[in-house]
């Protein structure tokens, strides 16, 4: 259920008319000449044919490569680039596309097109990652190696969702430590609702697979108003390689009047991985009622809203595939200016998974030369062709601005005619959103 950017660009520039590729005929050295003489199909028999055009080097050594060309020489088919020296690839034939407009303009004429169609087009969201009770934010992933709101200060951490490496998730964290007892750390100075917890009693818990029997342990860490008075509480459950378990660390008494409380997913040998699912904590004198969104629905909007109940699990939250939901009618959305949360108004039982069905703005692309592999959450069909549709128009905005164009009044032109493109595929690709839920008032 997915396209990849290779596919979504190569398309919009075959619908410009502004797509050559070819391989080349002598390998890439460490220079700035590159020689195809399958060019001269395209040449015209002119010296200068692609000059200020660009070439993209879509494999080898020099992959996600993007350069103006200063000069094309026709008898040798051999075009010179501006910039360093590329790569040199040896015995590797690559290849290459050689366009009018630059591939970076394209990619992000598709970043604004994903942004702009919004809910036109839109990422389905049926997400689980939040759990009643649980006082901690669920897994928000910034890029594949950053999370919002929890650290990594010394290891390596890495975004995971493959199967075998998530449990419940639906993703995560795979730290890799960097010196004895490394961890990943969420810090009440980041997120202070943590202090809610001071003086009370507490549960905490996290599905964890390490690469090392005995490798993963969870803490609570906490520092008194007086700046040195401090607290130190560590899981003691075993933990097989290879294999998830449930860490535990149930009926920990919080200290009062506390500076800083901290979370610690810990790791104990230097080099060595372990997966943490998202932890959760849970203390039972709280009535917790707020719960970060996770990372689609921060920017999309939440349809529908389930609470899990019933389960086989001693904690039915930790069920591999929950079957039995109650829809939740008294909910709303709050923003506290930074995040968006979601806040039940009735009462549930602590460690019952929710439900959110909604939708979210299609994903944009980071690596805009590199990573032609990086993939929007639609399959190739008459949704991308809406897309296409749309980024063509981007396009030509970003060209129209652009003080190096010879032709403005061509690219207003070239507007017209792709806006009403895109208006007509609309009506007819446009995708439809999941009903939303009519929310009760409680009295």
């Amino acid at each position: 259920m997915t396209t990849t950017l290779d596919t979504i660009e190569s398309r919009l520039h075959q619908d410009i008319g502004d797509y050559i590729e070819v391989i080349v005929t002598t390998n890439i050295n460490a220079d700035t000449l590159i020689v195809s003489t399958h060019l001269a199909n395209y040449d015209n028999g002119r010296d200068d044919r692609f000059n200020g055009w660009y070439v993209y080097i879509t494999d080898k050594a020099n992959i996600g490569v993007e350069r103006l060309i200063a000069d094309y020489d026709t008898s040798s088919t051999q075009i010179t680039v501006q910039g360093a020296n590329l790569a040199d690839d040896t015995t590797n034939a690559a290849t290459i596309r050689v366009y009018r407009h630059s591939r970076l303009e394209t990619v992000r004429a598709v970043n604004n097109a994903s942004r702009y169609i919004y809910p036109s087009l839109f990422k389905e969201v049926d997400d689980m990652s939040l759990i009643t009770g649980n006082i901690l934010p669920p897994f928000n992933w910034s890029t594949t190696a950053l999370l919002d709101h929890y650290t990594e200060p010394t290891g390596t951490l890495l975004k995971v969702t493959s199967g075998g490496t998530v449990r419940n998730g639906p993703t995560s964290a795979k730290v890799t430590g960097s010196g004895a007892n490394d961890d990943l750390v969420l810090d009440s100075d980041d997120y202070p609702r943590l202090l809610d917890i001071m003086g009370k009693s507490v549960n905490l818990y996290c599905w964890v697979d390490p690469e090392v029997a005995n490798d993963a342990y969870i803490e609570i860490y906490t520092l008194a108003d007086d700046g040195t008075t401090a607290q130190t509480l560590t899981s003691t459950t075993t933990n097989a390689a290879a294999v998830f378990t449930l860490l535990k660390l149930e009926d920990q008494a919080i200290s009062d009047d506390l500076h800083k409380i901290e979370i610690r997913l810990r790791t104990t040998t230097t080099t060595k991985y372990i997966h943490f699912e998202p932890p959760r904590l849970i203390c039972n004198d709280l009535g917790i009622h707020e719960y970060l969104l996770p990372t689609d629905l921060q920017t999309g909007t939440v349809r529908q809203v389930y609470v899990q109940t019933r389960g086989y699990s001693d904690d039915i939250c930790d069920d591999l595939h929950p079957r039995n939901w109650d829809k939740v009618f008294d909910w709303k959305i709050i923003n506290d200016g930074t995040d968006r949360y979601l806040r039940l108004e009735s009462s549930y039982p602590n460690n019952h998974r929710i439900r959110l069905i909604g939708d979210s703005p299609l994903e944009t692309f980071t690596a805009l030369t590199t990573n032609a592999t990086e993939t929007i959450s639609l399959t190739d069909g008459r949704y991308i062709d809406l897309l296409i549709a749309r980024s063509k128009y981007e396009l030509f905005k970003i060209l129209r601005g652009s003080p190096a164009s010879e032709d403005v009044s061509r690219y207003k032109d070239a507007l017209a005619e792709t806006w009403a493109e895109y208006m007509g595929l609309l009506s007819r690709h446009k995708m439809t959103r999941k009903t939303g839920t009519l929310k009760l008032q409680v009295y």
